[in-house]
């Protein structure tokens, strides 16, 4: 299945581009999209959105088709399916 994955602010910068499509075996997780995406945008990217055990950073903040997902890494997803990821914002 193809899972679309949106990239916005650092991560964006980061990965090198604002979209990306990955190709997952069926009902795969968002934990899996973003383990495989963390291995084409390389260690940069992958610094910022995954921890050294291969979890999210804490800090990252995650969509599934626009949504919040409650227990988020082990939703599975289906085909067109889009994982929108977005670093933390600061200001003040």
């Amino acid at each position: 299945m193809r899972v679309h994955l949106n990239y916005f602010a650092q991560i964006r910068q980061a990965a090198g581009a604002d979209t990306a499509v990955v190709d997952l075996a069926d009902n795969a997780t968002v934990l899996q999209a973003m383990r495989a995406a963390s291995e084409r945008h390389g260690d940069a990217f992958r610094k910022m959105i995954l921890d050294d055990a291969g979890r999210p950073q804490p800090s990252l903040i995650l969509l599934v088709n626009g949504a919040p997902t409650a227990g988020y890494l082990e939703t599975a997803l289906k085909d067109g399916d889009a994982v929108s990821l977005f670093s933390p914002i600061a200001g003040g």
